[in-house]
C-alpha cells in the first residue's frame, strides 16, 4: 500500500503464524488455569490428530523443509511474562484480592472513594484501572515505550543472548485465488479428514 514515507502510516504490523499440532483439538475452558508459566496444551488432543496435523515445527531443527510437519524452525531463547511486564506481580491479587480489599476498606469507611475492579486495558477508556501499563494503544511514542520495556525485560533476563535484528519479512504479495489453491500435504500422513474437513 501507499504511504507517507516516515509517517506511522508506514509501520506496517509483522504477523507472523506458527501452526502448533492439533489446532482443531486442546484442553476445554474450565482446564485452564490463568497465570502459569507452562500448561500442557497436548493433554487434550487425541493421537489421531496430532497424526494428521502435526504442526509446523521441525522436530529435528535445522533449515525448514516445506513439508507439513516442517515449516519452520525455532530455537529456544527464553521467555517474558506479559504480566511482568506490565507490573502485575499476583494477577489473582490484582483481579480479585484488591477489589474485595477495597470493598472491605469501604464498607468500614477507611476509604471514600468507591471501588473499582481492575483492568489491565479497557477499551473504552483507552486505559487501564490499577495498572497503565497498555494506557494508550494507538499512541506510538507508548507503543515504542512499551517495546522497549519488552526489549529491557528480556535483556535483563537474558544477558547471555545478543541483541536481535529487525525481523526479516519475505512475505511478497497475496497472490490471485492463493486461498483456493488445493492443499500440499506431500509428506504427512494419509487422511481422509482433508477431504471431508469443514470448509
Amino acid at each position: 500500500s501507499q504511504c507517507e514515507p516516515g509517517t506511522s502510516q508506514c509501520y506496517a504490523p509483522l504477523w507472523l503464524s506458527f501452526p502448533g499440532p492439533c489446532p482443531d483439538e486442546g484442553l476445554q475452558q474450565q482446564e485452564l488455569a490463568g497465570n502459569q508459566e507452562t500448561l500442557d496444551v497436548s493433554r487434550g488432543k487425541s493421537s489421531d490428530c496430532l497424526s494428521r496435523m502435526p504442526g509446523g515445527r521441525c522436530k529435528a531443527g535445522g533449515p525448514p523443509t516445506g513439508t507439513p510437519d516442517c515449516t519452520y524452525s525455532v530455537e529456544e531463547a527464553g521467555e517474558i511474562l506479559l504480566d511482568e511486564l506490565a507490573g502485575i506481580d499476583d494477577y489473582n491479587d490484582f483481579w480479585n484480592t484488591s477489589y474485595y480489599e477495597c470493598q472491605k476498606q469501604f464498607s468500614t469507611g477507611q476509604r471514600t472513594e468507591p471501588c473499582r475492579r481492575h483492568k489491565e486495558y479497557d477499551g473504552h477508556l483507552d486505559a487501564g484501572v490499577g495498572n497503565h501499563f497498555w494506557d494508550g494503544k494507538r499512541d506510538p511514542r507508548r507503543c515504542q515505550a512499551r517495546i522497549r520495556a519488552a526489549e529491557a525485560l528480556f535483556r535483563s533476563k537474558y544477558p547471555q543472548w545478543p541483541e536481535l535484528s529487525k525481523a526479516f519479512c519475505d512475505f511478497d504479495t497475496i497472490y490471485a485465488n492463493e486461498f483456493t489453491w488445493p492443499a500440499n500435504h506431500t509428506g504427512a500422513p494419509e487422511s481422509s479428514w482433508w477431504q471431508s474437513r469443514p470448509q
